[in-house]
């Protein structure tokens, strides 16, 4: 029986051993191990709170945005012209189109709600790539008129770039049957030099009318030709 015993004893002795030196510190682990997965879980819990939060926020702030606000008030360009300082516009842009020789010398006009050009009935939208550069030219010279004899600070300059859309323009694909007339070109530039007044009016052209006096404005031919016309924009810079 003694034998037994101390054979008995000597295995709870290893038992409580492997207990003391394995299975506890494994359960410790283990533990730590569910402890820290519980903390995953409810750290992802709060992350999907904080995201759906984030786009009922977002939602809020789309519809803030976009929200009529009577109390704000709304700036419309258009207001500030009385009446008739849009039928001047109007009128002096009709008479234009027709001393600019505009085929069929059609009635014109600048439409209010789109401060745009009609001519003839057809909205200015539905012609030609040159037609509508041609009337454009004729709508921002008529602008920088009434400036100069009614605006606070008249810049008393206009820049035009190719106003008349030559079919030798690369950048922009037209047919002949959208781009002006000789007719309109040339009387465009005499109508542009006789009426230019106390203004400033650069025109960057490729090609002008040649039936045209051009005693009264300054031409600079850009020719990237050393001796002839002007080598460039920049003096300094060459090819």
């Amino acid at each position: 029986m003694e034998a037994e015993l101390k054979t008995l004893n000597a295995r709870n002795d290893n038992i409580t051993k492997l207990i003391t030196r394995q299975l506890r510190p494994r359960a410790a682990e283990l533990r730590e191990t569910v402890d820290a997965y519980k903390r995953i879980l409810l750290t992802r819990q709060d992350i999907y709170a904080i995201e759906r939060m984030s786009t009922e926020l977002s939602v809020d702030v789309f519809d803030k945005e976009h929200e009529e606000d009577d109390t704000t008030q709304k700036f419309d360009a258009k207001e500030q012209f009385d009446k008739d300082a849009w039928k001047t516009l109007s009128d002096r842009f009709g008479s234009m189109v027709k001393d600019c020789a505009y085929p069929n010398k059609p009635d014109a006009h600048i439409y209010i709600d789109t401060v745009d050009a009609v001519v003839g009935g057809k909205h200015k939208k539905n012609e030609g790539k040159g037609y509508r550069a041609f009337l454009n030219t004729i709508m921002l010279f008529n602008l920088m008129k009434y400036l100069e004899e009614h605006g606070t600070y008249a810049p008393h300059l206009l820049i035009l770039d190719s106003p008349i859309l030559s079919l030798k323009e690369k950048r922009i694909k037209m047919t002949s049957k959208e781009a002006a007339t000789p007719g309109m070109k040339t009387s465009l530039f005499r109508y542009i030099i006789e009426n230019c007044g106390d203004n400033q009016v650069i025109i960057a052209e490729n090609e002008i009318p040649e039936d045209v006096d051009y005693s009264k404005a300054n031409l600079i031919e850009f020719t990237l030709e050393e001796g002839i016309g002007r080598y460039g924009f920049l003096k300094s810079e060459h090819n």
